[in-house]
Parts: C-alpha cells; structure tokens; sequence
C-alpha cells in the first residue's frame, strides 16, 4: 500500500470531506433539475431530424466562426463542412479522399516535369 497517498488523504481530510459533500449535493441538484427539464428535452427529442439537424449545423458553425482564433480551427471547420456535403450529396467518400490526397500530388508531378 502506498502511504504516502493516504497520509496525504488523512492531512487533508477536510478537504476530502468538502469533496464529498459537493458531489452529494451536485447529485442531488442533477437528480432534481433532470425531472424538471425532462419534458423538454423530450420535445426537442421530437423533432424531426430534416429539421434538428441543419438548426444545429447552423449554430455549431455560428459559434465557431465567434470563436475561431486560430488557423487550425478554421482548417477544421472547412474540412467537417466539405465532410458534411459529400455526405449529403451521396457520393462514396473514399473515391473523394482519393482524389482530394491525390490531386495536389498530380498537380506538384505535372509542374516538376514541365507539363503545366
């Protein structure tokens, strides 16, 4: 057994206990705050997928573009949209990943041998 460990646990015990006590109470506020949200959250369950789905594209790209600060995250966003529409569009989505890896590898071979 490792003492180090529960001699830390039994220096700190107040804090242990203060843990505890804020996990029972978060608990019991989850317990209370689920029964009285789970109407609504089982009409929005309702909704039809045709509808709940481009609503919720529209707000994740909302807030996205609030608080995109980076290059990375706008890199992201553009490949999860070009993801979301050649899934909408019902072409097979490996022939696409083909052809986006292999495309600019073609275009680096025709510059290198003088063809463009």
């Amino acid at each position: 057994m490792d003492y180090a460990r529960a001699s830390f646990i039994y220096r700190n015990i107040d804090i242990v206990y203060a843990l505890f006590i804020g996990m029972l109470f978060s608990s019991a506020f989850l317990y209370f705050a689920e029964g009285l949200t789970a109407p609504d959250i089982f009409r929005v369950a309702s909704i039809p997928q045709r509808v709940l789905l481009p609503s919720i594209l529209v707000l994740c790209i909302l807030v996205l573009m609030r608080f995109s600060t980076s290059f990375f995250d706008v890199i992201v966003r553009n490949y999860g949209f070009i993801g979301f529409v050649i899934d909408a569009s019902k072409y097979l989505q490996l022939l696409s990943l083909i052809a986006f890896i292999l495309g600019p590898m073609l275009r680096n071979f025709q510059k290198s041998n003088g063809l463009i």
